[in-house]
């Protein structure tokens, strides 16, 4: 559970920052979706992702390969979390 303070800010657990690799500084977009706020971390990995990609000239099948690594250690601290 957060609290809202004075002027509508939230702290995001620490747990959830780390799990989201959010940092100060970072964008967040914030919706409502049948009667819920939705925050969701931008797709700013993906964008980085898709520069180093283009700089390493890399083929299609290596592109494959690291997405399902990064794919299988997001799996893992989901379900550290859920663990907790």
């Amino acid at each position: 559970m957060v609290q809202i303070y004075q002027k509508g800010q939230i702290v995001i657990p620490k747990y959830i920052r780390e799990l989201f690799n959010l940092r100060k500084g970072d964008e967040v977009s914030v919706t409502v979706k049948e009667e819920k706020i939705i925050i969701e971390p931008t797709n700013k990995v993906l964008k980085e992702f898709n520069r180093l990609c283009a700089q390493a000239d890399m083929t299609d099948k290596e592109v494959g390969e690291m997405i399902k690594k990064a794919e299988k250690k997001r799996l893992k601290r989901w379900m550290d979390v859920y663990r907790r």
